[in-house]
């Protein structure tokens, strides 16, 4: 499991791959933080699916703000052209002892315009706000990031 992750009481979080000691094992439960909900600084995602959903309600029949929706997009291809900076992995890295899967730009690009998208296809004025911006995303990376992100709209189109 990564921080942010879901995990009731029946599932496993954490697996090593040699037998602990009493000690050790208290010394990696202290490792963890548990809570009710989300946050930003556990789950990196946790912003995104916040703006999906501000992106859902703006759409919606009873709201209809699509001006509202479009900003939520901006700000999404905000934060990842920000996380984009620092390369094609987002959050937490692995090592030798803890093994990780890292988050790909494909991932982040699914779980923020993939799942938005849903939501801005029948309004005219976003969908072409939606393509206009992760367009623009595009062209303002480099190298790996960008051949990520052309890659992953063109396998929407």
């Amino acid at each position: 499991r990564v921080p942010g992750d879901f995990v009731h009481s029946g599932q496993t979080a954490l697996r090593c791959s040699s037998p602990l000691d009493e000690a050790q094992i208290s010394a990696l439960r202290a490792c963890f933080a548990i809570g009710s909900i989300k946050t930003e600084d556990q789950n990196l995602l946790f912003l995104a699916e916040q703006q999906v959903e501000m992106i859902a309600r703006a759409l919606s029949p009873g709201v209809n703000a699509p001006f509202t929706a479009i900003n939520c997009l901006n700000w999404l291809a905000a934060g990842l052209a920000r996380g984009m900076q620092k390369g094609v992995s987002f959050g937490l890295h692995g090592s030798e002892r803890v093994i990780l899967r890292p988050l790909e730009i494909e991932d982040v690009l699914d779980a923020t315009f993939g799942a938005a998208f849903q939501y801005v296809e029948d309004d005219k004025m976003t969908k072409a706000a939606w393509a206009k911006i992760l367009d623009d995303l595009q062209i303002s990376l480099e190298g790996d990031a960008q051949q990520k992100v052309n890659g992953w709209i063109e396998s929407r189109a």
